[in-house]
C-alpha cells in the first residue's frame, strides 16, 4: 500500500512536471511584427510579413519620422485604406494550423475625417469585427482566438475613402492544447503503473 502512495506521488510530480514543460514549450509566439522595419509608402505592398492581396484595394505605410505621422511616438503603421479608395485586406504570408491562440494588435482611429471606420479580423474560421470613431486612440486589443482550420491572420477596413483604422504591433502566440496535456499524462500515469507489476512480478 505505502509503495502504491509513493507511486502515486511520484506520477502526480510527474504530470506537474509534463504540464510545466509543455506549457513553456507551447506557449510560444509564432508571429510579430511591428511594421518599424518597412519602408514609407502610399498603396504599399513591400511588406517582409504581409501580403496586400489581390484584387482587393490598398492599404499605406504610414508614420515616423514624418509621413502622416499621426500617432506620434508609435513608429510606423499600418492605414488599412489606402489611397485608391478601395481598402485593401493585409494577411500574413504565413498560414498558421488549427489550435488556440492569443492575438494581440493595437487598432486606433483614422485622425482624420468624421467618418467611423470597421476592422473585420479573421484566422482560420475565427472572425471578430470592431468599429473605430476616427478619434479613437490607438489601443492594445488582445484576442482569445480558436480555430477549427489552418489559415492567414488578415485585418480588413470596411469602406473606401483613402483614410482607414490604424493598425500596429501585431503578436500571435501559439497555447498548449489541454486534451493534448491530458493524453501524455495519462500516458505516463498508466506506463509507470505497468512498470511497477512488471517489477513486482
Amino acid at each position: 500500500m505505502v509503495k502504491m502512495i509513493r507511486l502515486a506521488v511520484l506520477g502526480c510530480a510527474a504530470i506537474a512536471g509534463l504540464a510545466a514543460s509543455q506549457n513553456s514549450a507551447q506557449a510560444a509566439v509564432v508571429f510579430s511584427d511591428t511594421f518599424d522595419g518597412e519602408t514609407l509608402g502610399l498603396n504599399y505592398n513591400s511588406f517582409a510579413n504581409w501580403d496586400v492581396v489581390a484584387n482587393t484595394g490598398t492599404v499605406d505605410l504610414i508614420g515616423a519620422p514624418n509621413f502622416f505621422n499621426l500617432y506620434p511616438g508609435n513608429g510606423r503603421y499600418v492605414d488599412l485604406d489606402g489611397s485608391t479608395n478601395n481598402a485593401g485586406v493585409l494577411a500574413t504570408k504565413a498560414s498558421f494550423a488549427a489550435g488556440s491562440y492569443v492575438l494581440s494588435f493595437e487598432l486606433g482611429g483614422n485622425r482624420r475625417i468624421g467618418s467611423a471606420d470597421g476592422v473585420t479580423v479573421k484566422l482560420g474560421d475565427f472572425t471578430q469585427s470592431f468599429t473605430l470613431n476616427p478619434l479613437d486612440p490607438l489601443s492594445l486589443i488582445v484576442l482569445n482566438v480558436t480555430t477549427s482550420i489552418a489559415g492567414k491572420l488578415s485585418f480588413e477596413n470596411t469602406g473606401g475613402d483613402n483614410v482607414g483604422a490604424i493598425l500596429d504591433d501585431v503578436t500571435l502566440t501559439a497555447v498548449p492544447e489541454p486534451s493534448t496535456l491530458a493524453l501524455a499524462s495519462m500516458g505516463l500515469v498508466i506506463g509507470m503503473v505497468a512498470r511497477r507489476r512488471r517489477n513486482q512480478a
